[in-house]
Order: C-alpha cells, then structure tokens, then sequence
C-alpha cells in the first residue's frame, strides 16, 4: 500500500505545473511526556499519524468543460518521521475524485466519513485532536461518498472500507450518513445528526491493532456555532462496538484575541466509553500566525488513561506555490 501511495504522490507531483492550487506543507514538533518521561517528536500516540516531523504537499486540480467546472482531483501527502522507530514513512490523507452534478457531488478515493463533526471539520494540522484521535470514526477512510447541498443545509453519505488510513479488504465496511440544517460559512451555525453502521477495524495510524473487523454501529449528534470572535464545536455520540455500549463527547471553545485573527486560544475536554473502558482528556493551547505562511501552536494536554501530562510545540508552514 506505502508503494502505490508513493507513487500516486510522485506522478501526481510531476502534474504539479496544471495544478490550479499547490501548496508546500512542513512542520517541526517537539514536546514532553510526564508519563515517558522524555522528549517526544509525535503529538499522539507513536503510532498515530498526527502530528510528526514531516514535509509534502497539498494539491487540488479542478477539470473543466464548455459548461464549466464538473470535477475535481486532490493529493495531500507528507513524509513524516517516526521516532520511535527512526524511519521516515509516506502518510496520505485527501486521495480522491469528486465529480459534480445537479444530484450532488460523488466522490472515490480517500476521503471524509459522513459523520459527526470529522465530516466538514479539517484537523489534520492541529495538535488538539477531534474525536477521531479519540479511536471514534476515522480521520479519512477509502470508498465512496455523496454530498448534496440543499437550501438550508446539506445530505451526504459514503461508503467505506473501515479502515482509515490504510485499506484492507478482510470482510470489513463501514456505512455513515448525515443530515445537517445551516451552513457554517453563510449562516455561522450548522448542526447535524449522523448514523454509521459496519464491520470495522481497530487501527491507529497505518498500524492495524486487531485484524479481525468488530461490528459496530453509532448515532451521532453535533453543532457547530461562530459568535463574534468566540467559535463552538460540540459532538456526542452513542453506540455499540463489538457489542458493548460506546459514548463519546467533544467541546472544542476557541476564542481569538485580537482583530486580525493572529492569535487564537483553544480549550477541549473530551471523553470516550469503548468496550467497558473509560478514557477521558482536557487540554488546551494557543497558536499564533506568525507569517501568512507559518503558525506557532503551544498545546498542554492532560490525559487520564495513562495519568499522562502532555506539552507540545508546533511549527507549521503552508506555502503556496
């Protein structure tokens, strides 16, 4: 699979002159671990894929006809190191082909779930995780998915493998849906309902934890709301997993400091019931856009399951090209 993933990235870079947008994506991250002991280069667990020492790029080319645009392709990959094992390994997120029609718009690849806050709330950057960092639903997943954008809101569901980053075919699937009312950008509020359903797999980054699929369904509920300069962002979600009840909740407040939105405060308690086992985080951080180009985020982080207190430091760079 880390194969075919490079390679998509090489032949895909190698278009990079017809890109309509191309951006280059590096971080630097360091902290410390009151549990380990030590220094860590990894925001998470050694095996999750967020957030690493890394460089790659972020692509998208939208494909037109005489009626105008009725598609688009997207790339974002990085090369990130592990220290723990002190290698370098590919890591790909957005993967995928959405092709436009007065139905809504279909997607194949590697994609966004239709699911819960993760369905329209980009994290990939953050050193704060959502609740897919919580090992609820999936960052991004391979398969298929709809999206359609109705006055009031919007309808999507998709299709997937169950699996995250990595793809296997073992018997494993997940199915998920949403239905939203308000658009964020327009309305500044959206709030939704979700249902997800499947065989799925127990991974953490590219590391498959348990290779046989465990059933799973979960319903879902989350809003999100912008207020001046205050931002709120809000799930719960309630379910089985191999048969045991499964509750999770997120709050995400963010509050920006000054007018033009340089400085941002952010604080998260989060908590997740899986398989009769209780986890449960708070945290907070500040970032600071230092350039256009380049942000600074400090993160503290206290986690119960291993009575872990986390600091972490963060150089960002998104470079348009």
């Amino acid at each position: 699979m880390r194969k075919l993933v490079l390679i998509f990235m090489l032949l895909l870079a190698s278009r990079a002159e017809s890109a309509d947008l191309l951006y280059f994506e590096a971080q630097g991250v360091a902290g410390y671990s009151s549990a380990q002991h030590k220094i860590t280069y990894h925001s998470a667990e050694a095996h999750d894929v967020m957030q690493k020492n890394s460089v790659g790029f972020d692509y998208l080319h939208k494909f037109s006809g005489s009626s105008g645009d009725w598609g688009t392709a997207a790339l974002q990959a990085r090369f990130a190191y592990n220290d723990e094992q002190h290698n370098y390994s590919p890591q790909i997120y957005n993967a995928w082909l959405k092709a436009k029609s007065s139905k809504g718009g279909f997607w194949l690849g590697h994609n966004r779930v239709a699911f819960g806050l993760a369905s329209y709330w980009d994290t990939h950057a953050d050193l704060l995780g959502d609740l897919t960092m919580q090992g609820i639903n999936y960052d991004r997943d391979w398969g298929t998915g709809w999206s359609y954008d109705t006055e009031n809101g919007n309808i999507s569901a998709s299709l997937t493998s169950g699996t995250g980053m990595n793809y296997r075919a073992k018997g494993n699937w997940q199915a998920a849906a949403r239905a939203s009312r308000g658009v964020l950008n327009r309305d500044n509020y959206t709030g939704g309902v979700s249902f997800m359903a499947g065989n799925v797999l127990e991974t953490m980054g590219y590391k498959i934890m348990n290779k046989r699929p465990q059933n799973l369904w979960l319903l879902g509920a989350d809003i999100a709301l912008n207020q001046d300069n205050f931002e709120h962002k809000f799930e719960i979600d309630a379910g089985k997993k191999a048969h045991k009840p499964l509750y999770a909740a997120l709050y995400r407040f963010s509050l920006k400091l000054d007018a033009e939105e340089r400085w941002k405060l952010e604080m998260q308690p989060a908590y997740v019931n899986s398989l009769h086992e209780e986890s449960w985080q708070i945290g907070g951080g500040i970032s600071y856009l230092l350039t256009a180009d380049l942000t600074l985020r400090l993160m503290y982080q206290y986690r119960q399951q291993k009575a872990d207190n986390v600091y972490m430091s963060q150089l960002y760079y998104y470079l348009p090209i």
